[in-house]
């Protein structure tokens, strides 16, 4: 502690030796107010000259200020001065001068601490060395839901939620009372009843003498970490279990987590497979095909589906369905991908022998059926008319079988194919549809109100779908019943037979003007259907129609309708074809009889060609001599 003076009358400043010590300066220097001023940091020099006059006032001062020693180091003082009086005159200020850097500097840590404490986002308390709780901080309160009224005062019982058994206290408190830290995770009760999971680290606190004082308690709130860790070991659990291949990779294609189902096709340990990829296991071309699905998903940030036939070393070739997601980090950055992968080579095995088994069906329904139409030509021009027109009903209802099996035939292909879906203006599609539609049927009334634009995702075959919908509808429509098509677009994410987007709506009507009405969003048709005779009500021109089967040198059956002297091609038959033909006049349809006759072979399907009447009934002799109608016909 040193100590100075200045006197009024003489203006002299007097230091003792401790206070030329603290200056850094020899015994010899003589200081004057002005002088010593200089050595204080420049923002408190206003102070110290404030200090000194209101001591010459007759007031005390005690304060603290930054000093800068004579080699340049700066130091905190604490100054303390009272006046000197003669009478009622100051006549002197006396005062001492303490070094209290280290003071300071630990009242700063202090107060530094305090404020962590205070703004920290993990629980802490304080207590005595028998556990009463002294401290909490904002955070305990949030944690724990108790003010910190409620807290201090009790011991950290408040906070056991029964889930510890005695022995674990008993290994927490002989830790900490020895002087060393404890860190374990604990379950908790808030003031609600709720447990809560805490990472929680005691340490103590202790004297001058090292002897334990009191500890302090860091808690940070784990439950939802370890909510989420259960959680993923369970799908760790599952996934393990999985007969399916599931993997994770990084963005270069390296495995970082595969199942079991990956090592046993492997033919390897897991260990063995983390760090490489599929070239390890798998034959050149499947890999390669791996590795570039792998680079469009994390290219692409999209779902890719893929089908692949890779040859393992133990399990030979297989056929897989794989699905690939993209991976994002914690910052949503794409880092690799995830693959399930679907073994389904003997569900392949047995759509192939389905299809196999299909085609030959269809092939022989196809040889049957020539040969029931065959003889129920032959038997038209022998029979009277009573019984033409059971032969008639025989032939219009094996055209129909005919006609069912070939739409068999392209259901299969639709479900089996693999089109990849693609942008269709619906507006532009219907045009065209309809366009067909009122050549083949020029007595209907259609009428269309639709945006310009209706742009749809789906698959090629969206038309010929429509087609036959549409054509149905016209064919089958009547006065007392009918059918309705409704179009509309479903929004998804991922591409399907149905839109994912879609602008615009469109309302279809057509009927005979004396049954139309309106009728919006949709295709109407209504009209009479007759199924029992073979001349019926036409259901868009109401004139009597003879419906006719024939085979068409095109391979293809259809009802032809019989009006007046015009004959229409159903439409939905002629959709479905895509072509816009036309035949007219009961001529066209004697041709398409001689060349069924004459043994035109109806087109290929699926690779299968029905024969020209595997069984051909012999020719009968005609009443004049002449040789039967098949014999003219060849």
């Amino acid at each position: 502690m040193g100590g100075w003076e200045f006197d009024v009358a003489d203006v002299r400043l007097t230091w003792t030796t401790e206070t030329y010590r603290i200056h850094g300066l020899p015994t010899s220097f003589e200081p004057t107010v002005e002088v010593a001023i200089q050595f204080y940091h420049p923002d408190d020099r206003p102070d110290v000259r404030a200090d000194v006059e209101s001591a010459l006032a007759g007031e005390r001062f005690d304060s603290t200020y930054r000093l800068y020693r004579a080699d340049g180091e700066i130091r905190w003082v604490r100054s303390m001065g009272v006046p000197v009086y003669e009478g009622e005159d100051v006549v002197a200020v006396r005062g001492a001068y303490q070094d209290v850097t280290e003071q300071k500097e630990r009242e700063d840590a202090i107060r530094e601490f305090e404020q962590a404490v205070e703004s920290a986002g993990h629980a802490i308390f304080i207590t005595e060395r028998n556990g009463t709780i002294t401290y909490v901080n904002p955070a305990f309160e949030e944690v724990t839901g108790y003010a910190a009224e409620e807290a201090i005062g009790r011991d950290p019982s408040l906070l056991k939620s029964g889930q510890m058994d005695q022995e674990y206290y008993r290994h927490l408190w002989s830790t900490i009372l020895s002087g060393a830290v404890w860190s374990e995770p604990i379950v908790n009760k808030r003031k609600s009843g709720e447990h809560y999971h805490a990472s929680e680290t005691i340490a103590p606190i202790e004297g001058d003498d090292g002897t334990v004082r009191g500890f302090v308690a860091i808690q940070t709130d784990v439950t939802e970490q370890v909510h989420t860790k259960e959680k993923l070991e369970t799908f760790r659990e599952i996934v393990q279990r999985l007969e399916d291949p599931i993997m994770l990779q990084d963005e270069s294609g390296a495995f970082e987590v595969v199942n079991d189902a990956v090592g046993e096709y492997a033919g390897l340990p897991k260990s063995d497979l983390i760090g490489r990829d599929e070239f390890a296991f798998m034959d050149d071309t499947a890999a390669r095909r791996v590795s570039q699905m792998k680079e469009r998903a994390v290219e692409r940030e999209e779902t890719v589906t893929y089908e692949l036939d890779p040859t393992f070393p133990t399990k030979g070739r297989r056929s897989f369905v794989t699905t690939r997601y993209p991976h994002y980090d914690e910052e949503g950055v794409v880092d690799g991908t995830v693959a399930i992968c679907r073994d389904v080579t003997e569900q392949a095995e047995r759509e192939h022998q389905l299809r196999v088994l299909d085609r030959i069906l269809r092939h022989n329904l196809y040889n049957k059926m020539n040969l029931i139409l065959g003889h129920a030509e032959l038997l038209e021009g022998q029979v009277g008319a009573d019984a033409r027109r059971s032969v008639e009903k025989i032939t219009e209802t094996g055209n129909d079988l005919v006609d069912l099996a070939d739409k068999e035939r392209r259901i299969v292909e639709l479900l089996t194919d693999d089109s990849a879906p693609v942008r269709l203006d619906v507006a532009e599609l219907l045009d065209d549809l309809l366009e067909s539609l009122r050549e083949s049927h020029p007595d209907a009334e259609i009428d269309v109100d639709c945006p310009a634009t209706v742009e749809v995702e789906a698959i090629p075959e969206l038309r010929e779908a429509l087609a036959e919908v549409l054509g149905n509808a016209v064919d089958h429509a009547g006065a007392t019943r009918g059918c309705r098509f409704e179009s509309f677009a479903r929004t998804t994410r991922s591409s399907s037979l149905w839109p994912t987007t879609a602008r615009g709506s469109r309302r279809w009507s057509g009927r005979p003007r004396a049954a139309r009405r309106g009728s919006p969003r949709c295709f109407t048709a209504r009209g009479s259907v007759s199924s029992s005779s073979t001349t019926s009500r036409s259901a868009l021109a109401g004139r009597s129609a003879s419906i006719r089967p024939t085979v068409t040198a095109g391979g293809g059956t259809s009802s032809t309708a019989h009006t007046g002297n015009s004959t229409a091609r159903s439409s939905s038959s002629r959709f479905r074809r895509g072509t816009r033909r036309t035949r007219r006049g009961t001529e066209s349809a004697r041709r398409s009889r001689r060349r069924w006759r004459g043994g035109v072979s109806p087109r290929p399907r699926d690779g299968v060609t029905p024969p020209r009447s595997a069984v051909r009934a012999p020719p009968r002799p005609s009443r004049r001599g002449r040789g039967s109608r098949s014999t003219r016909a060849a």
